[in-house]
């Protein structure tokens, strides 16, 4: 079988460079790593955002990936068996399986009600991807 993987961004993990300063994982580093790879670092504590942006990007580059950067797929159809993924840049990819592997919490999601009571990011002076 052979992996395409469609990478939004211009780095593999600038998902994760994006998120705010503060961000650590609040699982241990055993417990995030992939398989064949360990994540550097005391095995029991928490990375931050860029430990787990670089680890995807080594993760990828160890395993020697076919990764293509900055396709932003917008529209997948099913049809006869085989998907077709459209790209922004105007490029049509085929496959017989598909991962979607968007992952949660992309967007920031702020309730109507709580626009009216205050803006947390004037609060906290925290850096949000809004």
């Amino acid at each position: 079988m052979t992996v395409l993987i469609l990478e939004r961004d211009e780095r593999i993990g600038d998902v994760w460079r994006r998120r705010p300063d503060s961000m650590r994982l609040f699982t241990p580093r055993a417990m995030n790593q992939l398989p064949g790879l360990i994540m550097v670092g005391d095995q029991k504590g928490y990375p931050d955002k860029h430990e787990v942006a670089d680890y995807l990007e080594f993760y990828a580059q160890h395993n020697k990936l076919h990764v293509l950067l900055n396709k932003n797929v917008y529209s997948v159809e099913y049809n006869d068996q085989i998907y077709s993924l459209k790209t922004q840049d105007g490029e049509t990819f085929q496959a017989k399986c598909l991962v979607n592997a968007t992952g949660a919490n992309q967007k920031v999601n702020v309730l109507d009600i709580s626009r009216d009571i205050s803006d947390p990011r004037q609060k906290s002076g925290q850096k949000l991807p809004l």
